[in-house]
């Protein structure tokens, strides 16, 4: 099921909340400087909360190998929980939040979060394959390649008409066509810092499994790794945007990717997509529901997903 397919990275992606992974690693990196009964009290420490790590990410997997069960439900809010305990404020001289210093914990705890959000969307997009199997009686097989077709216009009416915000404009739409409901409520908080997510909800609407994204509540941003992984492929640099242009018309349409663009040395970037459709190069920018503006930007990363 799609909970089992999610829990598959298990020994990668355990999850510890912010106060108990600032013990972990307070407690390693103290260790090259203790003697005696203290370094061993240390090494109880890790031995103990890798432990409650495991045992928290086998207890998730577990509960979610039925992604809409109550205990699934409940784990997943922990895990939740978990994530929001990264943007606590740290005590002391530090400036900054328990993610910025503890960031191994974090990248952990998100990683996990993403591994189940991509499960609920394959789920969905099982279950509407199975709903277009039955309502017009064709294969489990046909109904999939009708569904994910749907990123090209025409298909929609192919499938009896079902309409699931597919509608496209011309290249320079001031909606970006099907992409206007991915970050629903932009730019209000949790709106804004979410790109990574629109990325991918973007992407997969395109596939054609409509998807919204999930807002995020602090302003770090989400590491590129966490797309890396979602897709199995990397990032490359490319030289400007007519490059990826020239890419993506190569690859023929409905090729996908996500382009990450830098606004220079030192500062953060912003995600968003790129489409062939029907031989048209489209940049769109999920977040705010528009096309991309690539003006901004001093250099680029293409990462395909299809």
């Amino acid at each position: 099921g799609a909970g089992a397919a999610a829990g598959k990275n298990a020994v990668e992606n355990n999850a510890l909340g912010a106060p108990d992974e600032k013990k972990r690693q307070d407690a390693k990196w103290s260790l090259p400087y203790l003697e005696g009964e203290k370094k061993q009290q240390a090494e109880k420490l890790i031995i103990d909360l890798n432990a409650k790590d495991k045992a928290f990410d086998m207890a998730l997997d577990s509960a979610c190998k039925n992604l809409s069960s109550e205990a699934c439900h409940g784990m997943r809010q922990e895990l939740a929980a978990m994530g929001r305990s990264y943007d606590e404020k740290l005590d002391g001289q530090y400036i900054g939040n328990m993610g910025t210093v503890y960031k191994e914990g974090k990248d952990q705890v998100d990683a996990l979060m993403w591994q189940y959000a991509s499960a609920d969307a394959k789920a969905a997009r099982d279950a509407n394959v199975n709903r277009i199997a039955e309502n017009w009686g064709v294969s489990k097989e046909t109904a999939a390649t009708l569904y994910d077709g749907m990123a090209v216009v025409h298909t929609t009416a192919a499938i009896g008409g079902a309409v699931y915000g597919m509608k496209g404009t011309g290249a320079s739409g001031e909606n970006a066509g099907s992409i206007k409901n991915v970050n629903p409520g932009y730019p209000e908080p949790g709106r804004t810092h979410n790109c990574v997510n629109c990325s991918v909800a973007t992407d997969a609407t395109l596939a054609g499994n409509p998807a919204s994204a999930l807002p995020v509540n602090h302003k770090n941003g989400i590491p590129l790794a966490v797309l890396e992984s979602q897709y199995g492929t990397k990032f490359k640099y490319i030289s400007s945007s007519e490059s990826i242009t020239q890419q993506m018309t190569s690859a023929g349409s409905g090729s996908r990717g996500i382009v990450f663009g830098s606004y220079g040395p030192g500062q953060p970037g912003h995600v968003f997509n790129v489409v062939n459709q029907n031989g048209t190069v489209r940049f769109l920018d999920g977040q705010t529901g528009k096309p991309a503006d690539l003006s901004q930007f001093k250099s680029f990363q293409l990462l395909r997903t299809n």
